[in-house]
């Protein structure tokens, strides 16, 4: 896509035409009399026309273009409507239209309008279209449904690709959060599974889970290698949430557990919150430095915890 500056829609050229869209030579002349033509590379080749003489305006067109793209373009796609900002807009372009959690509102009411998805639904007891248990590419996604045997109380449901879980299988060491901010509304967490990849951090499994019980991290543990049996993690680091701990224990007797730093961190500052010393701890530096040596602990080798 070629390079459209904020204030010289010139860049953004690939033809010049006259009225009757027949094509000009390139002059400054021309740029006074014609209009020029864009065509968008990743949109469905709409052309949007505008005047020279009226940069503003013209500007004002294009985003206009751009945003009747975008519209038509995710009536027709599930992708999340972030990605399908990235897709659309130029970045010289971008700064001109609405705001991007603005752009999201209205991909989304738009879809809700042409009812391209299934309602949210307000049961458990809800049925997932076959075209939602594969990914874009037609593969299985839907790994494991507890409605399937009948508990739509504490439904569970596993989602991952088989590519994913070889990898998961070939990884010697796990990353497990779980999420709640972005957990649809009937379950209490999303659970995801990561591991590293070419010094990434890469999301494998996503498990949508009814609370964070020890029974129900166990029956995710478990299924997962009913689904993939030669799963044997070397190590999970996790938060310190003992119901998981315990599920890692009994499922994946021989692997290591290790703590999040940030985590732990995080349970540091809460019990500082918890007795009252947050006030010293933000005007006190030789107090608040003997609580952050905590933290630091998790640095030491173990043998040598004791003794720092």
């Amino acid at each position: 896509m070629p390079h459209l500056s904020l204030w010289d829609p010139r860049d953004a050229v690939l033809s010049w035409t006259n009225e009757t869209c027949r094509r000009v030579k390139d002059t400054p002349k021309a740029r006074e009399q014609s209009w020029f033509k864009v065509v968008f590379a990743e949109a469905s080749q709409t052309q949007v026309y505008f005047s020279w003489k009226a940069r503003r305006d013209g500007f004002y067109n294009l985003n206009k273009g751009i945003f009747a793209e975008i519209k038509a373009w995710q009536i027709s796609s599930l992708k999340l409507s972030t990605f399908v900002l990235e897709m659309k807009l130029p970045t010289a372009v971008s700064a001109q239209l609405p705001n991007p959690r603005a752009l999201k509102r209205i991909i989304q009411r738009v879809r809700q309008i042409k009812q391209i998805a299934p309602a949210n639904p307000n049961s458990l007891r809800f049925e997932i279209p076959d075209s939602f248990k594969k990914t874009l590419c037609g593969e299985q996604f839907l790994f494991f449904d507890s409605a399937d045997s009948g508990n739509f109380e504490d439904l569970i449901l596993i989602f991952s690709t088989w590519k994913n879980l070889e990898l998961l299988t070939y990884s010697k060491h796990w990353f497990a959060d779980g999420i709640f901010s972005s957990c649809p509304n009937l379950f209490y967490q999303l659970y995801t599974i990561h591991t590293i990849q070419f010094s990434n951090v890469i999301p494998l499994v996503y498990i949508l889970l009814p609370d964070k019980k020890e029974n129900t991290y166990t029956t995710m543990f478990r299924n997962l290698k009913l689904i993939k049996p030669d799963l044997n993690p070397s190590s999970i680091l996790i938060d310190f949430e003992k119901a998981v701990m315990n599920s890692i224990k009994t499922e994946f007797p021989q692997t290591k557990i290790q703590g999040c730093f940030f985590h732990l961190s995080q349970a540091l500052w809460r019990h500082i919150q918890e007795y009252g010393l947050q006030t010293q701890y933000c005007y006190d530096p030789v107090f608040a430095l003997e609580l952050k040596k905590l933290a630091a602990l998790a640095f030491v080798p173990i043998e040598k915890v004791i003794e720092y």
